[in-house]
């Protein structure tokens, strides 16, 4: 039986297709989160009684015309309310049990035949499994030389390193003297765009509509000096902010505003949010005012180089303002001037603007968990000591009582309340994916409840550059066990959207053609996109044998498994796993297929198929097991 339930429709048909319009748990477009949902069960225990008592039990019948909110499927074992749709998502599934109840009720009319809730049987409400792994997980960057279409599959995009006229450096112009252009930027100033467009239009043939803009590399113009040392990443002077902007983090623009910094925001915003324009290009949805900001001197951060020369105060007032700018909404703090604020409608009132994208998604400035995730906390919560940056004192003044994230008020946490994700670097080319993964559960378990629920952004990781530094990853057939072994582990690991830096340069994907890394991409792309895991965490370990069961999109049962002892960072040979004859197993462990995938077959990271066999041979290379 398959019974579906609409709460929008303004008819109220009788019978057991009645519409329940008093049920106030949805939104008035019927749209549950799905990074809620934890928090919604009982919600929706509540909706499902008050559902079933309103329409008097369940019966077969056509469904309504209207688009359903949520479908409830019924079998004789089973109830589940789940979204409808290709990709369904259950949100809660009861099942009969003999193990003592959670819940005990009298027999009800709900339950169809084979499900008792009698005292002398039990009825359980599990806890969902984790929701479909969308296409938007699998992020990439691609730097200048790439030719559109990519060759790989994925649903997401960082414009980062895609080229200087696509980065605030070269995409804000100045068309007058640079004085004219810094005390009146709104009228002497514009972008252009054509590299910018002629990317989102390519993004948008290949059928992408999530788009990640970073912000960063400060025009020649704009820049409050041109010589600076230790030298700027991206050239001279692009590290260093316009001299309108404070070390308090007030602003000395045209009516005290950062004039120059919100410009290039407000123009952007516009222009990429034109009704025409979408109609043709990728939809930019993620904003984060700059990339790695550990490496910034003036914090204490590590820097080879350096990114930019901001105090706290400057980077959560930049962050503050674009939200502001872009979405409408929030606080600026240190204005009009150092130490007070005003909301975000008194500011675009003061700017003669208002905000171009309400639903865009502010992302807070990324750090990095290999030397840094003290400088996030600290922009968040200002609570790990943070070095001072205004001569013998800091501007990092917004740490809340006890120093506790979960004391945050308005009085604290302003760079918490300015952010609508939290964006990290997770690159594992000095380590391997198993102990990143520990990293991110580690890093997590220091934000704040708010925060913890927010999603939590991978910007940029990969194996790296070979040779480079510290890294491990020395041939292209280890790097591409450890590109499959990161996805799943970054996914159960909570990380909601993961971007390979990148397609053409550092963890290469295609050169001339997909290289081992290149084809493993598109390997993890087939196995995770479209398929559910089963359980929470995805992965699991006995020893170095790792597990991620998941059911894939045809319904079929599925699990990838490895052994890490094997290959870089392992502790049994080999360490290159480019010695080992196709299929690249990379290891000879024996593993027992379970049951639930006998008379199935397998896949190996390569993509190719092979027949069942049991036990199997699995190594540092993950393989897909798949049921009958």
């Amino acid at each position: 039986m398959y019974i579906m339930r609409n709460f929008n429709s303004a008819s109220e048909p009788s019978g057991p297709w009645c519409i329940c319009r008093k049920v106030h748990a949805l939104d008035a477009a019927g749209y549950v989160a799905m990074s809620d949902r934890k928090k919604l069960v009982p919600v929706l225990v509540l909706v499902l009684l008050t559902v079933f008592s309103a329409c008097g039990g369940l019966s077969p019948g056509p469904p309504p015309s209207p688009s359903p909110s949520f479908a409830l499927q019924v079998s004789p074992s089973t109830l589940n309310l789940t979204t409808p749709g290709e990709n369904q998502t259950t949100l809660i599934s009861i099942v009969p049990t003999t193990a003592s109840s959670t819940t005990q009720r009298s027999r009800h009319p709900i339950l169809p035949a084979g499900i008792d809730a009698t005292p002398s049987s039990t009825l359980t409400i599990q806890p969902a499994p984790p929701g479909t792994i969308p296409s938007s997980y699998f992020g990439l960057h691609a730097t200048p030389g790439a030719v559109f279409p990519l060759a790989v599959s994925y649903g997401n995009f960082r414009l980062w390193d895609a080229g200087p006229t696509v980065q605030w450096q070269g995409l804000h112009v100045c068309n007058s003297t640079d004085a004219n252009c810094q005390s009146n930027p709104e009228a002497n100033t514009s972008l252009s765009t054509s590299a910018l467009d002629g990317i989102l239009a390519n993004l948008y043939s290949a059928g992408i509509n999530d788009v990640f803009y970073t912000g960063g590399r400060v025009p020649a113009w704009a820049q409050g000096a041109a010589n600076y040392s230790p030298r700027c990443n991206y050239g001279r002077g692009t590290c260093v902010l316009p001299a309108e902007m404070n070390p308090d983090g007030s602003c000395s623009g045209e009516n005290s505003t950062c004039s120059i910094w919100d410009t290039f925001w407000h123009l952007l915003a516009t222009h990429v949010n034109s009704s025409t324009f979408l109609q043709t290009h990728a939809h930019i949805r993620y904003y984060e005012p700059w990339n790695e900001w550990f490496e910034d001197p003036v914090i204490g951060g590590v820097f080879s180089g350096t990114e930019v020369n901001a105090s706290w105060a400057e980077m959560l007032r930049m962050t503050e303002d674009m939200r502001c700018v872009i979405k409408g909404v929030g606080t600026i703090h240190n204005y009009p001037t150092a130490g007070r604020s005003a909301s975000c409608g008194l500011y675009l009132s003061t700017l003669g603007w208002s905000g171009a994208d309400a639903n865009a998604v502010i992302v807070a400035p990324d750090s990095n968990d290999g030397c840094c995730n003290n400088i996030m906390h600290n922009f968040l919560y200002c609570n790990q000591s943070p070095q001072n940056d205004n001569g013998s004192s800091s501007t990092c003044t917004w740490v809340p009582s006890s120093n506790n994230p979960a004391n945050c008020d308005s009085s604290s946490c302003w760079g918490s309340a300015a952010v609508d994700a939290i964006g990290m670097h997770f690159y594992f080319n000095d380590d391997q994916p198993e102990q990143e993964a520990s990293k991110i559960t580690n890093f997590k378990a220091l934000l704040s409840s708010a925060d913890a629920a927010k999603p939590l952004i991978n910007g940029e990781a990969s194996s790296g550059v070979q040779g480079y530094r510290n890294n491990i990853w020395n041939d292209n057939y280890s790097a591409a066990a450890g590109l499959l072994r990161a996805h799943a582990l970054d996914w159960s690991a909570g990380i909601n959207l993961f971007y390979w830096y990148a397609y053409n340069t550092s963890g290469i994907l295609y050169n001339g053609g997909l290289t081992p890394q290149g084809t493993a991409y598109n390997t993890a792309y087939q196995w995770l996109v479209g398929s559910t895991p089963v359980k929470s965490p995805f992965c699991s370990h006995t020893g170095t044998v790792y597990t991620c069961p998941l059911v894939e999109s045809n319904g079929r049962a599925a699990e990838i498994v490895w052994d890490s002892q094997y290959g870089p960072g392992g502790t049994t040979p080999p360490s290159n796993c480019s010695a080992f004859a196709q299929p690249k197993i990379c290891g000879s462990t024996s593993y027992t297929v379970p049951a639930a995938y006998q008379n199935g077959d397998w896949v190996d990271s390569g993509g190719t198929t092979h027949a069942y066999v049991s036990p199997v041979t699995i190594g540092a290379a993950p393989i897909l097991l798949e049921g009958p």
